[in-house]
């Protein structure tokens, strides 16, 4: 089973394919100054920074309906409103939900 080499390249022209369109999905819904941030660092635990109206957003892009909301709600940065957008794997749903300890 070791040498079975799995072919990641599918998943990830889907998933960057999904950042696209979530680019797209956000700015069709009036969220401007859209930062990619695994161009900045692949490592950061949200996908996108951007702005609606006066409020800044750190969005997580999905395409994963197994996500673990409860490891990404402690990732919350204080004074900006976190939400993960869920993309359907054709590409043409979206769920924005809000992160928000209580």
């Amino acid at each position: 089973m070791k040498k079975i080499k799995k072919d990641d390249s599918a998943s990830s022209r889907l998933w960057k394919a999904a950042e696209q369109k979530a680019i797209e999905y956000l700015t069709n819904r009036d969220y401007s100054d859209i930062i990619n941030l695994n161009e900045i660092s692949p490592q950061s635990h949200f996908d996108l920074l951007c702005r609606k109206d006066s409020e800044w957003w750190l969005i997580d892009t999905t395409i994963n309906e197994n996500k673990d909301l409860a490891k990404k709600t402690i990732r919350v940065v204080k004074n900006f409103r976190c939400a993960i957008l869920y993309v359907s794997h054709d590409l043409n749903d979206f769920i924005l939900v809000e992160l928000k300890p209580i």
